[in-house]
């Protein structure tokens, strides 16, 4: 899914557990109905939402787990008493570890006997403002691709000649190396892609994923002649869930990556 700005991104909550002896927390259903909320506060934005579990268009789900009772203590000494971890999964191919938060109590006075359930609130609030933001937190993990290398075996053809174009070197917007998840969508304005999957935009275009972040593409130069040159266009997408759930076929531009130019020889047969 996308918006305009961004690719929007869904979430759920998939797991909401609790050991707390020293009643912190109260119930278990006001435990996960706080903490939903809390972490709904925190991360909603235009490019982030939290939806039903019964929606199975969400890429994240998030796991909560809340302990009371420890008999533990900081690298300072100060005794640890209750614990919230809230991590954060991909619900790709696999389940896939993300990011994880974590607040902990500490014994500071004897009326505090491991903070308060609010206490905890406003430590995770806190931490999750110390950074990474949610957006970021995603980029760095799809590495989401903006640029690559288009190398062709040639860039002047004669008409309906067939060469491979070599897709390499998919980087995110952090320098880093594409994600095997991440689709990419070919076309070609006059000639042919004549590999990859087919796509709904239309028969001029091809759909891959960047795998190992080397693509070879199949092209074919126009028989017609009715342009001297042919341009090849490679857009990236927001889709990223296995093709279980979202086909090849249902895959989606986002945004420009590269085009080349390639030039098409026509003869004059008289």
């Amino acid at each position: 899914a996308q918006g305009d700005e961004c690719c929007s991104r869904h979430a759920i909550y998939s797991a909401c557990t609790y050991n707390d002896p020293m009643g912190i927390i109260g119930s278990h259903d006001s435990y996960c109905r706080s903490i939903r909320g809390r972490l709904a506060e925190l991360m909603t934005q235009d490019c982030f939402h939290f939806m039903r579990p019964e929606v199975p268009e969400h890429e994240y789900s998030f796991d909560t787990d809340f302990v009371s009772g420890l008999d533990e203590y900081t690298d300072e000494g100060r005794p640890i008493r209750s614990r919230l971890t809230v991590t954060m999964y991909f619900e790709g191919e696999q389940r896939e570890f993300v990011h994880r938060w974590q607040t902990q109590g500490t014994w500071d006075i004897p009326s505090n006997s491991g903070t308060t359930w609010n206490g905890h609130g406003n430590k995770l609030r806190n931490r999750y403002k110390e950074g990474p933001y949610i957006i970021e937190i995603m980029e760095r993990f799809e590495k989401k691709p903006v640029d690559c290398q288009v190398t062709p075996d040639k860039e002047e053809l004669n008409a309906g000649e067939v060469i491979d174009i070599e897709l390499t070197d998919f980087r995110d917007v952090f320098g880093e190396s594409s994600r095997e998840f991440n689709r990419i969508i070919v076309h070609a304005y006059a000639g042919e892609i004549m590999n990859g999957e087919e796509c709904n935009i239309g028969p001029d275009y091809k759909v891959f994923r960047v795998n190992d972040g080397a693509i070879t593409v199949k092209y074919k130069a126009p028989y017609d002649c009715e342009e001297p040159e042919d341009r090849i266009t490679v857009y990236s997408s927001c889709d990223i869930l296995p093709l279980s759930r979202i086909p090849m076929n249902e895959t989606q531009i986002y945004e420009r990556l590269v085009e080349k130019t390639l030039d098409i020889k026509c003869y004059d047969a008289n």
